[in-house]
């Protein structure tokens, strides 16, 4: 079943810096409808809200007037009403839970009422919150529970999306990767997670002769460097595992580096594609030296990015 996200409304009656709610609201539909181009997330089309628009106000904002705002963009406006326009609003849901003991307590969060963020975690949904306050600019909502009768205290943990923790949201919802596949498999789908892949014919004939360490190995290398945030788009932040040309500056060549092995991968990558030229190590050159292999890489990215795959 597709995740659905739920519109979080349990928010302040004014943004805490002062920020415009309409602009907030316009870069949280763009946010989702760019989270939603990734294959790998199964996401609902379409948000579940509190009440109808009318009903539903963001920050002192109805979701009505917040779409209004929106008409000046009609491409975006008709993205935005099917959005929030489409779906059967929580407070008919949350008959399906009538029988759950933690639905009658009381349920706050950062202060305010939060029985319907409770309800939308019951039904296994993500928050999906404007990022208005400090407070509500994290992962995980943790919603304190009260009993009235006996004032025993608990809690729950709805995961929260705002725009801003789109890799959280991505990893959390992303199917594991298939623990036996094959070695180019798994590279494939751990970088098509990101965006779009493209690896050149050199590269294809050079891992062909690899043998199944080496591959492994370049794997978990491009795993450890999407984990420690040197991808998407590449950066020089950890030189042990991703380097960029240290000759020519004008390159956006970056090389995939283990100093025990000595394996290099040559490959350009941006914020939504990866363009994967060339294999070498530190023994074995495709020119006669180091610089000459970013040299090669350089122009079989150009290549690759005019369409050329070989």
């Amino acid at each position: 079943m597709p995740k659905r996200f739920y519109l979080n409304d349990c928010l302040p009656e004014q943004p805490e810096g002062g920020e415009n709610v309409g602009a907030l609201f316009k870069d949280m539909v763009m946010g989702y409808k760019e989270l939603h181009k990734n294959e790998l997330l199964d996401l609902a089309q379409h948000w579940v809200t509190r009440d109808y628009a009318d009903n539903v106000t963001l920050c002192s904002v109805t979701l009505r007037d917040l779409l209004g705002q929106l008409k000046s963009n009609p491409t975006l406006f008709a993205y935005a009403s099917k959005l929030v326009g489409s779906n059967v609003p929580l407070i008919y849901e949350a008959e399906q839970l009538l029988d759950d003991p933690e639905i009658g307590k009381e349920c706050r969060w950062n202060g305010r009422d939060a029985h319907y963020l409770l309800i939308a975690q019951k039904l296994d949904m993500i928050a999906a919150s404007l990022p208005v306050e400090e407070k509500v600019c994290c992962d995980i909502l943790k919603l304190m529970l009260k009993d009235i009768e006996t004032e025993e205290e608990s809690s729950n943990e709805i995961p929260n999306w705002h725009t801003d923790n789109n890799q959280f949201i991505t990893e959390l919802l992303t199917p594991p990767l298939p623990p036996k596949s094959e070695p180019w498999d798994r590279l494939q789908d751990l970088l098509g997670r990101k965006g779009k892949v493209v690896i050149s014919k050199e590269f294809k004939d050079d891992w062909c002769v690899l043998g199944t360490v080496l591959q492994q190995l370049v794997v978990q290398r491009f795993e450890d460097a999407i984990n420690a945030g040197l991808l998407y788009p590449a950066n020089n932040g950890n030189m042990d595992l991703v380097k960029s040309d240290q000759v020519d500056k004008t390159s956006s060549v970056h090389e995939l580096r283990h100093k025990g092995s000595g394996i290099r991968v040559y490959f350009e990558c941006d914020a939504n594609a990866i363009y994967i030229a060339l294999f070498g190590s530190k023994t074995i050159h495709h020119g006669k030296d180091q610089a000459a292999d970013f040299r090669l890489a350089k122009a079989i990215v150009a290549r690759l990015r005019r369409g050329i795959a070989s």
